[in-house]
Order: structure tokens, then C-alpha cells, then sequence
């Protein structure tokens, strides 16, 4: 999550850009690797990474998170559906709406660094 993702977020807190930045470093939320490791591994392989631009003259590339949905598992075999492209730009457009919204949307599996 970058500063400008969480301000966008979370509008009511009172927070300058650098305040956000080292507490999203303090908590280690700016380190996709180090949040998927906290879930079941079944979890980790159905995540998903929405990669797009945003902000004024959309040079900023934001990466968001998106858990599996509908996670299911039954005899042994897990089964989650992907996010649709449309849905996600539907979820994020709002918090970029006053910059224009998203631009360059691309969701892609998770997959740890170095694999």
C-alpha cells in the first residue's frame, strides 16, 4: 500500500504524507511478501496483485492486494475464483475519482520475489 493509496482509504485520518509512509513501514504494510506470509498457504497461492497508475499525471504505479474470493475447500481440493478486471477497477475507481480514476489496470497471481 502506498501513502497515497491509504490516504485515499482512510480520508478521515488526520495524517501527512511522511507520517503515513514510516507507519506503513513501522507495520510492515508496504511489503506484499511479508502480508501474504501471514496467511495459510492455500490462502497465499490463490492471492492476486492489482497493478495500475493513478494520481495527476498518472505516473505512479500503485500495486493492491486482493485475497481470494470465495475460498472454498472440500475433499481435499481448494477452489477460489479470480477477481474480474472490471470489478476491481469498479472497487478502486472511487478512491481515485477526484485524480480520474485508474488507468493501466493489471491483475496478475501473486508470486513471492525470486520465484
Amino acid at each position: 500500500m502506498t501513502p497515497t493509496s491509504f490516504s485515499r482509504q482512510f480520508s478521515d485520518e488526520k495524517l501527512t504524507t511522511e507520517a503515513i509512509k514510516k507507519m506503513l513501514q513501522r507495520n510492515g504494510a508496504n511489503d506484499l511478501d511479508r502480508l501474504v506470509a501471514g496467511l495459510p498457504s492455500l490462502h497465499q497461492t490463490a492471492c492476486e496483485i492489482a497493478e495500475y497508475k493513478a494520481g495527476e499525471k498518472r505516473k505512479d504505479v500503485h500495486r493492491h492486494l486482493f485475497l481470494p474470493r470465495g475460498f472454498n475447500r472440500k475433499d481435499g481440493v481448494a477452489v477460489s475464483s479470480a477477481h474480474y478486471p472490471r470489478e476491481v477497477q469498479q472497487i478502486l475507481d472511487p478512491l481515485w475519482f477526484a485524480c480520474g480514476g485508474v488507468t493501466e489496470l493489471k491483475i496478475y497471481p501473486y508470486t513471492p520475489r525470486g520465484n
